[in-house]
């Protein structure tokens, strides 16, 4: 069988273990533990979390340019020497300009649902919990310098 990632998760009363009719847990960690994700990001129980509602981190990234003109040696010419700074914020801060997402793909909840008669399903199962981790792009968030000279005439 497949697993699909897309559906929206049901939040469900977690003030105590049996406090939601719709949602029981395989075993009190699991319990505990979307209790705790719960609490911390303060989401709204007894609903489905709304779509686009959590969102990976914003990132930024912002770029420098130094350039000095030199007379040149040459009558009616200019020489110029630069650097460019990639992701500058990088380069201050290994934190700042870093991109950072949470994988869109990750399940965080295992549910089964024990159909009823009818097909309906009277009770959701979660059967396990993982907190979506946060992971780290490496190779854009890298900062570079570049230098560099040009002659004009």
């Amino acid at each position: 069988s497949s697993t699909i990632y897309r559906y929206l998760l049901y939040v469900p009363n977690v003030s105590a273990i049996n406090a939601d009719p719709l949602v029981g847990y395989s075993s009190q960690a699991v319990y505990e533990s979307v209790r705790d994700y719960v609490v911390a990001n303060n989401l709204t129980q007894g609903q489905v979390i709304p779509k686009n509602s959590l969102r990976s981190p914003d990132y930024f990234n912002m770029g420098l340019h130094l350039e000095q003109e030199l007379p040149g040696m040459i009558r009616d010419t200019t020489f110029k020497v630069y650097a460019d700074v990639e992701n500058l914020l990088n380069l201050i801060d290994n934190d700042y300009g870093s991109f950072r997402y949470y994988n869109p793909l990750s399940a965080l909840v295992g549910v089964t649902c024990p159909a009823a008669a009818g097909g309906s399903c009277p009770k959701y199962s979660y059967n396990s919990f993982a907190a979506p981790t946060l992971l780290k792009e490496g190779r854009i968030g890298l900062w570079s310098v570049r230098f560099g000279f040009r002659l004009e005439f």
